[in-house]
């Protein structure tokens, strides 16, 4: 992953030294610059919080930080190489603003589709530094939480440590059986820190109030339809949906999942999604893994879902049918398919007019669609 724009490492440190009151550079055992620590954004004693854009900007623009909407402001990721959190290298971190202010910071030490595969048996040695550094810059001894999105293959944990000024939650998770693939026993895929305020309506100690939380925030039936504005040419515009960055991997499916479901007031990440559809970093996501793990999140998340237009190879099969029919009584060239298809080539092949005649043609189908 490259740099920011302003250059190298070198150039990061050196504006860093120009900004001496707001950056922190950590250090190796070796004495080896680190980069850039995250240690002031996710301080303690709760300084940070209701922390302005501008003001957060100010003091950490120069980390790297950029805004994933720059229309909305809503939140800023940073992801390079230079970046680290008590001495441990972080592979992004993105805070989160409302109308009050800076609300919540996450940190992800690791995930599968940014960093690829790595042996449980460092995995697990990741988990158990973190939580030991954790617990040593927090002052608290951590606690257990049960993860409610559990489901065949799926192993969570998670620990949450409080102070007076903020509450931290450490979570991870591996896959098993079949779930890994080609990949040989356990399957790491992601550990990653929160950070919000203790007074936080989702609290982290309780699973339970975490859920309620979450299905509380969502929109209401009143603020969905202020959201669908109508423009002078008749294009439907949908306002106040988030912004999510994927990344440079195969997770177009599950960072959109996670802006739907965000959109509705359900907090999911895209890496949890991933994992629950068994997303491949590569090849990205089985539309039918999908619509399972879809249906499997509307029941926890307490939401329906509903399938208006499905495409399987048997209905684009009938489709080519039919317009093979009609093309023959235009007197026009028929699709001839072989053994590999091409979804692509055929649909630029048909005629324009004679596709929109048989997909109109049933008026269910069209009225289904609609």
């Amino acid at each position: 992953m490259p740099l920011p724009p302003y250059g190298r490492l070198q150039s990061l440190l050196a504006l860093c030294a120009l900004c001496a009151n707001v950056c922190s550079i950590s250090l190796r055992a070796d004495g080896s610059t680190l980069g850039f620590s995250l240690e002031p954004i996710l301080n303690p004693d709760g300084s940070m919080w209701g922390m302005s854009r501008e003001d957060f900007m100010k003091h950490f623009g120069a980390y790297g930080f950029r805004w994933v909407s720059s229309a909305k402001r809503e939140t800023a990721l940073v992801r390079h190489e230079a970046i680290c959190l008590l001495s441990l290298s972080v592979a992004e971190a993105y805070v989160t603003f409302a109308d009050a202010g800076l609300k919540e910071v996450s940190v992800l030490f690791y995930s599968r589709g940014d960093s690829g595969n790595i042996p449980q048996d460092e995995f697990e040695n990741m988990v158990k530094v973190v939580i030991e550094k954790l617990t040593e810059w927090t002052g608290d001894r951590p606690s257990t939480v049960v993860e409610p999105l559990k489901t065949a293959g799926v192993s969570k944990d998670a620990r949450v440590w409080t102070t007076k000024g903020a509450q931290f939650k450490l979570e991870w998770s591996v896959s098993t059986g079949r779930r890994v693939g080609d990949f040989s026993g356990v399957r790491p895929e992601y550990l990653r820190l929160k950070c919000q305020p203790p007074d936080s309506a989702q609290d982290y100690r309780s699973a339970i109030k975490s859920v309620t939380a979450s299905r509380t925030s969502a929109v209401s039936l009143s603020a969905v339809k202020r959201n669908v504005t109508t423009g002078t040419n008749d294009d439907v515009f949908i306002s106040n949906f988030p912004m999510v960055d994927q990344g440079r991997k195969g997770y177009c499916a599950a960072a959109v999942t996670e802006r739907v479901m965000r959109y509705y007031g359900r907090e999911l990440d895209q890496h949890e999604m991933a994992q629950l559809a068994g997303t491949s970093a590569q090849q990205g996501t089985d539309p039918r893994n999908m619509l399972q793990t879809l249906r499997l999140l509307g029941t926890v998340f307490g939401c329906k879902v509903m399938v208006h237009e499905e495409f399987t190879v048997n209905n684009f099969l009938r489709l080519v049918e039919k317009y093979n029919r009609e093309a023959k009584e235009r007197k026009l060239e028929e699709i001839k398919l072989g053994n590999e298809i091409d979804v692509t080539a055929v649909f630029r092949k048909m005629d324009t007019e004679v596709l929109r005649f048989v997909r109109t043609k049933n008026q269910v189908d069209v009225k289904n669609f609609m």
